[in-house]
């Protein structure tokens, strides 16, 4: 959990500052809080269970993820552009039609526009 938070943490602080050179002593004291945390394991097996997860993640990470990485989010941003283009279309049709429906009810009276006035 604290690898995936330590991954979103270095891409929002990057996309903030713009610079890797200047995110890099950040990433550095979070990698070295997941090692110390690595450290306060009760017994020696619990321990070498823990680091030897802690590596089978880096690799996955290193080899399947970080290549992927920026085609996720890609996809995750057109999702929800996507989401967010109908729901504008929508509210806009809803807005447009029920307002012109609204008045040819009110034009279709015998009155004519006496019922809106």
């Amino acid at each position: 959990m604290l690898r995936v938070f330590g991954t979103l943490f270095d891409m929002a602080i990057e996309h903030q500052l713009q610079d890797a050179i200047l995110v890099a002593p950040v990433s550095c004291a979070v990698g070295f809080a997941q090692g110390l945390v690595t450290f306060g394991s009760p017994d020696f097996y619990a321990f070498i269970l823990a680091y030897f997860v802690e590596v089978a993640l880096a690799i996955l990470e290193r080899v399947y993820i970080d290549e992927s990485l920026d085609m996720i989010f890609t996809f995750i941003g057109l999702i929800i552009s996507f989401i967010f283009q109908i729901g504008t279309h929508s509210l806009t049709y809803l807005l447009t039609h029920s307002f012109t429906y609204s008045l040819t009810q009110a034009c279709d009276t015998p009155h004519g526009m006496s019922r809106l006035i």
